[in-house]
């Protein structure tokens, strides 16, 4: 399963919701498990990160989530089969009129893991997801908020 995503320092509760919830991180991915003799059709599988919450201004922003986790075995059918377990992108913060070096943005989530015992669709993904930034009146910056590393996918 995907793991949930760090949080921002909030003392301003700004954002929506406010209160500094805003500033929270975002939840991982779930957890799926097929296991058949045969798959029949196509269609996706996602287990990817939430999203974190890019309405904050003077506060620092969540993180995303991290892609979660997919085992498929079965005896055939895999290739109409796309998975995707995805890390989310970190939020960004928009201190407006203000200089962006009082707050940070969120880091991107981790991607997940994907094991099948064959080849899935070519757009199976499990991408870690970007950094945010804050975009302040004169400066943007990332202030050392990392983008997610890239997951597993094993067939």
């Amino acid at each position: 399963m995907g793991g949930g995503a760090g949080s921002g320092s909030s003392n301003n509760g700004t954002g929506l919701p406010g209160g500094g919830f805003a500033s929270s991180g975002s939840a991982g991915g779930g957890m799926v498990i097929i296991n058949a003799l045969t798959i029949s059709g196509t269609g996706t599988i996602n287990a990817s990160g939430a999203l974190a919450n890019n309405t904050v201004s003077i506060d620092g922003s969540g993180g995303g989530g991290a892609g979660g986790s997919i085992l498929i075995y079965a005896n055939s059918g895999h290739a109409g089969i796309t998975a995707i377990a995805n890390g989310a992108d970190g939020a960004n913060n928009f201190p407006g009129n203000q200089d962006a070096t009082q707050h940070g943005p969120g880091g991107g989530g981790g991607g997940g893991i994907i094991f099948s015992n064959a080849a899935l669709n070519a757009a199976t993904s499990v991408t870690g997801g970007a950094a945010g930034t804050s975009f302040g009146n004169s400066i943007t910056n990332n202030y050392g908020a990392a983008p997610g590393t890239n997951g597993v996918y094993t067939s």
